[in-house]
């Protein structure tokens, strides 16, 4: 398991004599101004100090971790003076705001008369550098797993800090790449850990009332796993405005503003009014609406941007019949504000809350909902697309979209028949017999499988006929299965005999104009093949096809090369996927229909075939060749659809090529004088010679 960098943040206070000045904003303590006794003197306005103000800072930023990530992410605490102190480490029982603050009453306010000692942060900084080589409990865990402590340690320092030279901050540089060096030498046990990558953020702080000289500094790369970067800021509302725009690019937190809030005032009980109250939360809460264009934002109290939603008055108190795409925990930017207040209570009440997206081209989308689970308040991403949970997707709206006719019953037994289970502990060292039998049984139930309803009439057939395609796909059949089978054969010659129809489901589709005798014809032919690709199974399954042969001799079509299906071997290449047999005389369709072949001599069977609108002497219609261009193809259709339109030239039919003579009927007249009048001449000839 990788940590990333925000696993583990570790807070350095100076806890020098600067920070026992007051510097802060003036607070007033006179709260009961109108109900005070005449003649009290009102009480004096008060700052806080910075130590204060650093600690309310310091509270603040884990008071969002822990109500986002709870136990997910670890925060340390490190004050300095003369010496460095852990305020909390990563024990579970340290994780809690209530043990920091507990830690920082014990440890007091700062001296004001300690000597200010420059190296403070140093020491601060080391220390805590030393808590990040300690490992979590999730650490140890994945070490005793992985086997290695190569676990990505990683971390992040902030440090809170007073000065008013560059030439501490400056010590500071060259002197945190040789303590991480040096504590990674040292990091050799199990429980201690090197620091691969270490982020340090300096805040310098100084009162309001004087005038900053140090000027920010932008991150720089100390070395390849150190990097450093300064902030300098009055301390008071910049710093909490400064941590909260760091809190959300160091935990990659959005804001969002929940407005128009309806609230009743306490002075006017009977009217309400709206407010606003802000959140935050994990950034994917927003990623399904990047890609509207230009949701409504503004800039929030840190300087941030926060996606501003409206309000909906809820309509139902259960979350759950709202489809979501993400959960994200909530956490109240002031979360001591009368408004925030409400807003908790209300939802801790079990209520719901929708939010609408107003886009600036004036569509409403409801995109968020507010709801408690467990306690804890959530903001959910609301799909806003078609769910496939509100109706489930027809198995016939696949590729192509026209076929409808699936057999989907009989598919649902082909998978209770074929279903897997777990290995048992004759294979557990080689598991490959048990995998080739399980195909062997998957090939041998799908040797002839139509896809649809309508390729086939041997599935559709009556009851106690229908049983043969069940009763042949066994691997073995007993002499009792073998006699049911040549039963169901008689039986199918019975009806032809008698000359009954079959009696077929409604949902398979009869062409039009095919007779009994045609589909007697085709249910025999599928029958031959089917029995040909169960041949080869059992001694039982060849007696049942040459038993089909007795009967039906006519779709008997072996050659002389191969007299028997039993004596050679299935290929599952050749005929179970391509549903070609070489003995067979038709082919399969992409949907396992049996299509006749055309190289069938004349006493052979034939489907029926299907009649021309215009019966005549017109040729055929040529199947397209391979190879040629779209407007050949388009052109020998016109042909074809022109050809079927009028009736062909008697002499045309009869001559060779596309030129045929006319009048043959007066050139053979003439041939025929032509000859009488040689003969004649011949004859005379003759007679003189005689005479001569």
């Amino acid at each position: 398991m990788e940590f990333p960098m925000e696993y583990k943040t570790v807070f350095v206070l100076e806890h020098t004599a600067t920070f026992s000045q007051q510097g802060g904003p003036l607070m007033d303590f006179d709260l009961f101004a109108k109900s005070r006794t005449p003649g009290l003197l009102p009480l004096a306005p008060v700052k806080k100090s910075l130590w204060t103000l650093s600690v309310e800072a310091c509270l603040e930023y884990s008071r969002i971790i822990h109500d986002i990530f709870r136990n997910d992410r670890m925060m340390g605490v490190v004050a300095c003076d003369t010496e460095a102190r852990q305020i909390s480490s990563w024990d579970s029982t340290q994780q809690q705001r209530i043990h920091i603050m507990d830690e920082f009453a014990k440890l007091g306010p700062p001296d004001p008369e300690l000597a200010v000692d420059s190296k403070s942060a140093l020491l601060g900084i080391s220390e805590a550098i030393s808590l990040l080589s300690e490992a979590t409990e999730d650490q140890l865990r994945s070490i005793h797993s992985r086997g290695h402590s190569r676990t990505g340690n990683r971390g992040r320092i902030i440090c809170i800090m007073s000065s008013n030279s560059d030439k501490t901050f400056d010590q500071l540089e060259g002197a945190v790449a040789d303590i991480l060096n040096q504590k990674n030498k040292k990091a050799s046990s199990r429980s201690s850990l090197q620091v691969e990558e270490c982020e340090i953020v300096l805040m310098n702080i100084h009162p309001v009332d004087v005038q900053n000289q140090i000027q920010p500094r932008p991150r720089k790369q100390l070395t390849p796993d150190l990097s450093l970067e300064t902030h300098s800021m009055n301390f008071g509302e910049e710093l909490f405005s400064k941590l909260g725009q760091l809190v959300q690019l160091h935990f990659k937190l959005a804001s969002t503003t929940v407005t128009g809030i309806p609230m009743k005032e306490e002075q006017h009980a009977n009217s309400s009014a709206n407010y606003d109250v802000e959140i935050l939360h994990k950034a994917e809460a927003h990623k399904d609406y990047l890609y509207l264009e230009g949701p409504p934002t503004a800039q929030n109290w840190c300087g941030m941007p926060t996606v501003m939603l409206k309000w909906l008055t809820p309509k139902t108190q259960s979350s759950e019949v709202i489809n979501c795409s993400g959960v994200y925990r909530v956490s109240p930017t002031d979360v001591n504000s009368r408004h925030s207040a409400c807003l908790t209570n209300f939802l801790l009440g079990g209520r719901s809350v929708t939010l609408e997206l107003h886009r600036k081209s004036g569509a409403k989308i409801m995109s968020h909902m507010l709801a408690v689970h467990n306690g804890e308040i959530f903001i959910h991403s609301v799909v806003t697309y078609r769910s496939p949970l509100e109706e489930l997707p027809s198995i016939s709206e696949g590729f192509g979209g026209r076929v409808t006719d699936y057999r989907i019953t009989d598919f649902g037994k082909l998978m209770q028949k074929s279903v897997l289970v777990r290995n048992c502990a004759e294979y557990s060292e080689d598991p490959q017999p048990l995998v080739d039998s399980a195909k062997k049984h998957l090939e041998r139930l799908t040797r002839y499988w139509p896809l649809v309803i309508s390729d086939t009439l041997l599935f559709n057939l009556i009851p106690g006929v229908d049983t043969l395609p069940s009763i042949m796909v066994s691997r073995t059949l007993s002499d009792t299965q073998l006699t049911e089978c040549k039963t169901i054969l008689d039986t199918l010659l019975s009806l032809e005999s008698r000359n009954e129809n079959l009696t077929l489901p409604s949902v398979v589709p009869r062409p039009k104009g095919q007779r009994r005798d045609d589909q007697m014809k085709q249910v025999w032919c599928e029958l031959e093949l089917f029995l040909r690709q169960c041949a080869g199974i059992s001694g039982n399954h060849d007696d049942v096809y040459k038993y089909l042969l007795q009967l039906k001799p006519s779709v008997a079509v072996v050659t002389a090369a191969d007299p028997s299906p039993s004596t050679r071997p299935l290929s599952h290449t050749e005929e179970t996927h391509t549903g070609e047999s070489p003995q067979s005389p038709y082919k399969h369709n992409r949907y396992g229909r049996a299509s006749y072949s055309d190289d069938l001599s004349e006493g052979e069977l034939r489907p029926p075939v299907k009649k021309s609108k215009l019966s005549g002497n017109c040729k055929e219609t040529e199947p397209f060749r391979s190879g040629e261009s779209l407007l050949a193809k388009w052109k020998t259709r016109l042909s074809n659809q022109h050809s079927r339109h009028h009736m062909e030239l008697a002499g045309r039919l009869d001559s060779t090529g596309n030129h045929a003579k006319l009048y043959l009927n007066l050139e053979l007249k003439d041939n025929s004088d032509k000859s009488g009048k040689s003969s004649d001449k011949n004859h005379k000839n003759s007679q003189d010679r005689r005479n001569t």
